[in-house]
């Protein structure tokens, strides 16, 4: 095999086993927004423009990944973002501001291992 095919197949694979093809599709994702669209298989870039269209009367924005998922709801003072991990809910110890809350989700859908450093989290109790 050539070195440039090798190089190609061993990015496709782990493109694959991370959820993501080559057009950057995050296989498994699902987006709900509060006025009721969903989308499923989802990019970063459709999570950024429905990002972009939280509003009063379209006030939250739900990332489902199987039985794991991370929510925001808009308000005037910003946004309050919670995630369940492992059947637990948590929620940001303080309101944070639209790059905040949409940097934590562009590194939610993205994988990234430490998607909640940088932000406070407390567990809530049901």
């Amino acid at each position: 095999m050539k070195k440039h095919s090798l190089l190609l197949a061993i990015t496709i694979f782990i493109l694959t086993a991370c959820g993501s093809n080559s057009n950057g599709v995050k296989d498994g994702y699902t987006i709900e927004m509060a006025n009721g669209d969903t989308f499923n298989n989802i990019t970063i870039e459709m999570l950024v423009s429905n990002f972009n269209k939280m509003n009063d009367d379209n006030s939250y924005i739900i990332i489902d990944h199987g039985n794991d998922f991370i929510q925001a709801a808009f308000s005037d003072q910003g946004y309050d973002v919670e995630y369940s991990e492992g059947g637990t809910l948590y929620e940001a110890k303080t309101v944070l501001t639209k790059e905040q809350a949409l940097n934590i989700f562009k590194d939610y859908l993205n994988e990234k291992e430490d998607w909640k450093s940088g932000t406070e989290w407390e567990k809530m109790e049901l």
